[in-house]
């Protein structure tokens, strides 16, 4: 907080350098003939202020907004720490005042071993596929205990073809590996097509973009904050 407190500082002084900077320019104009030389290097002289203060503004600004996004932030040695896709996905969401819970537990890989592992209804697993439909990469998020009917995939997306994308795909594409997929696709530049199946549950849950975290969030919540495209996707 304090360093962020800081940066703001910093940058309101380069703003009020860089003011200072111009005003002194515009009176060396004033007082000076740009025309001869040694009005010109005037000129140029009363210039450095002005752009050192608003590099140092800029500086500040960009620094301050990607510390309030998370980006780019610094261990005590000076290294960059990258966040995870989990701490960018817990950004995201709070970035759009979404309310939902985390919890961490032991890796799970299945849709069942999540279910047991959280203490909820298998139906309320959000599972996320990603497919290939016709030839846009999307999402779908179908009930943890239904399967998808790719009949009815292909209708309601008003497509020929339809498959699954390969791990290699997905990992491209998300930089996730299946099972820990959160179910926005948003988040990831995608479309979302979620089964209208998932509205059975009042609150959904699924891995947070690791096999060992999960969320918890009101299925209301979800579709308002992702607004995925709503059908018939599954055999159930």
């Amino acid at each position: 907080m304090q360093k962020k407190f800081l940066l703001v500082i910093i940058g309101l002084l380069g703003g009020l350098y860089a003011i200072f900077g111009a005003i002194q320019m515009i009176r060396t104009m004033m007082a000076s003939n740009p025309g001869t030389a040694y009005g010109g290097a005037n000129i140029a002289a009363s210039l450095v202020p002005v752009c050192l203060g608003l590099a140092i503004c800029v500086a500040c600004l960009q620094k301050s907004i990607a510390k309030a996004q998370g980006i780019g932030s610094t261990s005590s040695d000076g290294a960059t720490i990258v966040p995870s896709l989990f701490e960018r996905l817990e950004a995201w969401l709070n970035s759009r005042r979404v309310p939902f819970s985390v919890s961490r537990h032991e890796p799970v890989y299945t849709s069942e071993e999540a279910a047991r592992v959280r203490g909820t209804a298998l139906s309320s697993g959000a599972k996320a596929l990603i497919v290939k439909a016709g030839d846009r990469f999307c999402m779908l998020v179908l009930p943890a205990d239904r399967r998808l009917d790719s009949k009815k995939l292909r209708a309601a997306l008003g497509v020929k073809g339809s498959r699954f994308a390969t791990k290699e795909e997905v990992a491209e594409l998300t930089g996730l590996e299946p099972g820990s997929i959160p179910p926005f696709g948003s988040f990831f530049g995608m479309e979302t097509h979620c089964d209208q199946a998932l509205a059975q549950n009042d609150s959904i849950n699924f891995n947070a973009a690791d096999h060992g975290i999960s969320i918890q969030m009101k299925y209301a919540d979800y579709v308002a904050v992702e607004k995925p495209g709503l059908a018939v996707l599954t055999d159930g």
